[in-house]
């Protein structure tokens, strides 16, 4: 596999998908589109915004492990690295295969100066992927 998997079965589904059209895309308790709205935020570097989203969508589903590796990304990008390694983790408790969130808890280990961990870790990553850009980050 050459991308960063994950496990379908332990991530939401929307209760209209097959069905899109009856979707009303208003509902305030759809934790998926709220994550989408997180999705837009953290794409215009709107990282504060993109965190309530985020936090918002978790406290509707928490175990919601997409949105817990987005929040993880959102404090990445804000360098808040404890944070982002708690919401990877908690990604990553919730789906241990889920190599996007194992791959961005490399990545903050590695800004938070573990090094030893963040290349066990992608160590790891790549015995499930063949990822190029964990392959990348172990070069760096």
């Amino acid at each position: 596999m050459g991308s960063l998997g994950r496990d379908e079965s332990k991530h939401p589904g929307c209760q209209y998908e097959g069905n899109e059209d009856a979707c009303s895309k208003s509902c305030d308790k759809c934790a998926i589109a709220i994550k989408t709205d997180g999705d837009a935020a953290l794409l215009e570097e709107n990282f504060n915004q993109a965190i309530q989203f985020y936090k918002k969508a978790l406290f509707i589903d928490p175990k919601f492990a997409e949105a817990w590796n987005n929040l993880g990304n959102a404090y990445g990008m804000k360098s808040e690295y404890h944070n982002a390694l708690r919401a990877f983790e908690k990604a990553i408790a919730i789906d241990p295969t889920y190599g996007k969130a194992l791959y961005g808890k490399a990545i903050t280990l590695r800004n938070l100066g573990k090094l030893g961990e963040a290349m066990a870790l992608a160590n790891i990553i790549l015995e499930m992927y063949d990822a190029m850009e964990v392959r990348h980050f172990k070069k760096e």
